[in-house]
């Protein structure tokens, strides 16, 4: 099964995001969780992903992304397909931002709160 969260705009005035998910207990047979985050660096049009983080610990809080708009990257970034499991890209975002997942696993059921961290 998949989901994707409704957008959080008006972030392009802040430097630094940091995403955090809090997750509750997990049921059903074998259940796994990979998020990803993506943000429209193209004026609002298309969806690019920023990160993609697998397998997340259930009844726990992780960190799953950092990213700072002091961006060096050395060599180029494609950014047509989703990152790679596990994957944080060396990118900036936009003026918005959203959260989105596949949850595998037979009936597989998880409590997911999402949140972030904005500096100025």
């Amino acid at each position: 099964a998949t989901f994707t969260g409704t957008a959080t705009t008006g972030l392009g005035y802040f430097s630094s995001l940091e995403v955090f998910v809090g997750l509750g207990t997990a049921s059903g047979t074998s259940p796994t969780l990979d998020l990803f985050v993506d943000s429209r660096l193209d004026g609002g049009v298309n969806w690019i992903n920023l990160g993609h983080f697998s397998q997340l610990l259930a009844t726990a809080v992780n960190l799953v992304g950092r990213w700072s708009k002091r961006v060096d990257i050395a060599t180029s970034v494609v950014l047509t397909s989703d990152a790679g499991a596990g994957t944080l890209r060396n990118v900036a975002w936009a003026d918005d931002v959203r959260v989105r997942g596949t949850i595998g696993g037979t009936s597989p059921s998880y409590d997911i709160n999402i949140w972030a961290n904005l500096l100025a």
